[in-house]
């Protein structure tokens, strides 16, 4: 039989047979006559399962993981029973160097769903992005990633596995970029089945409709906020990452969260609270750079910076038209509003748009 491998999954592959083949192929009986599928030797508790390959070692008995770990057998099988052993190694002699990195799985977060993703493309941004790369499962979770052009959908891959974790499955169409060796290769290094769409067959991969979410909610702040257009990568994101803390009108949630649903952790949404997208904010740059002027500047709020592991950072849009990420960041009020600062920033916007 023709034994494949993808990553560390083993497989046959099969196709349904045609009418042709049923009435010319041999026929393989692989089993006997006297084969009872309710005996119970077949019991799954009875039954050692070998999972060997070549020389290496098989899964580990029952009562040696409970000396191992000083636990009881009865606790030994039950951990075995809910947990993976997904990475072996064998150790038949001595060995005088180091391992290389074989299970990059291990110490990522495990997703026990099925995300979907595809590609859309906008006019160029502010940073010179012309796509951006969706990733979601069907408990509406979403990730997005904004490219400079569709070549680099894998690096869009990486950092969704590296932010968010590894889906059992991803299914996305026959596109170019998702074909490519880089994304197979990046699929198979961290065992996640690759599952592709049906040609012409856009209904059948889920990320067609977070595609649609992404756009409308988007659509929406932009025109409700005045955002400038080649700001969209920025609304995407925020779009996306306040779409997994909010409740979804849909019977799969059960009235709670993407990120709940699919984390087992409640969101905290303290970094959504104190400002609305767009904006205008004061933030505090270092002294020496206005020096002797003020240190506190005008700004537009573009969100929480999502790569940052620090308490309440946002990414501001600041008078240049650069964007800056810090924590420094207070509200601007009605009376702030009339200054030249925020003349200035707005003259900026206008340029932006046009």
């Amino acid at each position: 039989l023709p034994l494949k491998s993808h990553g560390y999954i083993s497989y046959i592959p099969v196709r349904k047979a045609t009418d042709d083949d049923m009435a010319n192929s041999p026929e393989l009986v692989m089993t006997g006559s006297s084969w009872d599928p309710y005996d119970d030797s077949l019991d799954p508790k009875s039954t050692q399962v070998n999972s060997s390959r070549g020389d290496r070692l098989p899964v580990i008995e029952p009562k040696i993981l409970a000396k191992r770990l000083c636990i009881s057998h009865e606790m030994a099988e039950s951990t075995l029973q809910v947990t993976t052993q997904l990475a072996s190694r064998v150790f038949n002699e001595p060995r005088y160097d180091r391992y290389g990195h074989r299970f990059r799985w291990l110490g990522r977060r495990r997703l026990a769903t099925q995300f979907y993703t595809d590609t859309f493309f906008a006019i160029p941004s502010a940073p010179g992005n012309t796509c951006a790369q969706v990733f979601i499962n069907r408990d509406r979770f979403c990730y997005v990633v904004a490219m400079v052009d569709r070549s680099k959908a894998h690096h869009a891959l990486q950092e969704f596995l590296l932010h968010v974790g590894l889906p059992e499955s991803l299914v996305h169409d026959n596109s170019a970029e998702q074909k490519s060796k880089a994304w197979k290769e990046t699929l198979a290094e961290f065992g996640i089945r690759s599952r592709t769409t049906h040609p012409y067959s856009p209904w059948q991969n889920y990320a067609e409709n977070g595609v649609k979410l992404i756009k409308f909610r988007s659509a929406r702040f932009v025109e409700q906020k005045n955002i400038p257009l080649p700001l969209w990568d920025h609304v995407i994101e925020y779009v996306a990452g306040l779409n997994n803390k909010i409740v979804h009108k849909t019977p799969r949630l059960e009235g709670r969260t993407p990120h709940e649903k699919l984390l087992g952790i409640t969101p905290d949404i303290s970094p959504y609270l104190n400002f609305g997208l767009y904006d205008y904010v004061w933030y505090i740059v270092m002294p020496s750079e206005l020096f002797p002027g003020s240190k506190r500047t005008i700004g537009r709020w573009l969100g929480p910076a999502r790569q940052m592991t620090g308490d309440l950072i946002y990414k501001i849009l600041t008078k240049s038209g650069s964007v800056l990420l810090t924590s420094a960041v207070s509200p601007v009020t009605q009376t702030d509003r009339d200054t030249k600062a925020v003349v200035d920033i707005d003259r900026k916007s206008t340029r932006l748009n046009s």
